[in-house]
């Protein structure tokens, strides 16, 4: 469902080959569609390289099960910092261009000082 024309193919096709995205389970990769938290997180961590080590001992957010596909990616959002929430995830809703903003120069700064965390 992606056109190789697109001003978006070269980066997908890069993103694809490094892992970063996948796409759906029936092959097709939605690209009018928004992307919502859940899969944000994912592509953000993804993205930085950041893995998911160890195990959950609690739910991340209120709204995200322990089971949830996102749940690792909901866990690094939260001991991490990365999300301006406190209260929970709201995993399908969109992400704004000022969040996705956020979230990047969040990980750049736990990146860029050795950090665990986003400390303000």
């Amino acid at each position: 469902d992606t056109d190789d024309g697109a001003w978006y193919a070269n980066t997908l096709a890069a993103a694809l080959s490094n892992a970063i995205v996948k796409g759906y389970s029936d092959g097709r990769f939605r690209p009018e569609q928004t992307v919502i938290r859940a899969e944000y997180l994912k592509i953000l961590f993804n993205s930085a390289g950041v893995q998911f080590e160890g195990e959950i001992v609690a739910r991340p957010y209120p709204d995200v099960a322990m089971t949830d596909w996102f749940a690792p990616f909901a866990w690094l959002a939260n001991q991490k910092n990365i999300l301006d929430t406190a209260d929970s995830l709201h995993p399908a809703d969109g992400m704004t261009r000022a969040q996705v903003a956020e979230t990047i120069f969040r990980m750049k700064m736990i990146e860029k000082n050795e950090l665990v965390s986003y400390q303000k």
